[in-house]
C-alpha cells in the first residue's frame, strides 16, 4: 500500500514536472520571439541612424551652397555701388544707370536677407539632426542591453528545462520502481499466505 501510495506520489510529481517543463518551455519560445523583435528594432534603430546622417550631411552642404550664395550677394552688392559711383561721375547721362545699380543693390539686400534666413533654418536642422542621431544611438544601446538580457535568460530558461526533463525522468524511474516495488509486494504477500495452507497439507 505505502509503495501503491509513493508510485501515485511519484506519478502526481512527475504530471507536475511536465506542466513546468512545458511553462519553461514556452517562456523560452517567448524570450526567442523578444530576441527577434529586439534584433529588428536594433536593425531599424541603426537604419534611421544611416538615413539622419545622410540628412546632416545634406543640411551641410546646404549649408555650403548658402555660404556660396551670400558670397555672391556680397560681389553684387559692391558691383552695385560701384556702379552708383560711376554713375553719379557721370553726371545726367547715368541717372538710368544710377537706378538700375539701385535696383541691383535692393536686389543684393535682399537676397542677403534671404540667405541668412537660410542660414538660420539650416543650422537648426543640423542641431536638430544631431539630437536626433543622439537620440536613436540612446535607443540603439538600450535595445542591445535588451538583447542581451533576453539572451541570458533564454540560456537559463533553456538550462531549467533540461533540468527539469531531467527530474522528470528520473521522477518516472521512481515511479516504475516504485510499481515493481509494489508488484513484487503483492506477490511475496500472495505467496506467503498460500503457504501455510500448503504446510498444513
Amino acid at each position: 500500500s505505502a509503495a501503491e501510495e509513493m508510485s501515485s506520489s511519484a506519478n502526481s510529481v512527475a504530471t507536475a514536472i511536465e506542466e513546468m517543463s512545458a511553462s519553461l518551455n514556452e517562456v523560452s519560445h517567448n524570450c526567442h520571439k523578444e530576441l527577434k523583435i529586439a534584433s529588428d528594432a536594433n536593425t531599424h534603430a541603426k537604419n534611421c541612424r544611416d538615413v539622419m546622417d545622410k540628412l546632416k550631411a545634406a543640411a551641410k552642404s546646404i549649408g555650403s551652397v548658402v555660404e556660396v550664395i551670400n558670397d555672391i550677394s556680397d560681389q553684387t552688392n559692391l558691383l552695385a555701388l560701384n556702379a552708383t559711383i560711376e554713375a553719379a561721375s557721370a553726371g545726367e547721362a547715368g541717372k538710368g544707370f544710377a537706378i538700375v545699380a539701385g535696383e541691383v543693390k535692393e536686389l543684393a539686400k535682399q537676397t542677403a536677407q534671404a540667405t541668412q534666413e537660410i542660414q538660420k533654418q539650416v543650422e537648426g536642422m543640423q542641431l536638430n539632426t544631431d539630437r536626433a542621431v543622439d537620440s536613436i544611438e540612446a535607443v540603439s544601446e538600450v535595445i542591445e542591453e535588451v538583447n542581451a538580457i533576453s539572451q541570458t535568460i533564454v540560456s537559463a530558461v533553456e538550462e531549467q528545462s533540461a533540468t527539469v526533463n531531467e527530474i522528470s525522468r528520473n521522477v518516472c524511474g521512481v515511479s516504475t520502481g516504485a510499481l515493481e516495488v509494489s508488484k513484487n509486494v503483492a506477490e511475496s504477500a500472495t505467496g506467503l499466505s498460500i503457504s501455510p495452507a500448503i504446510r498444513f497439507m
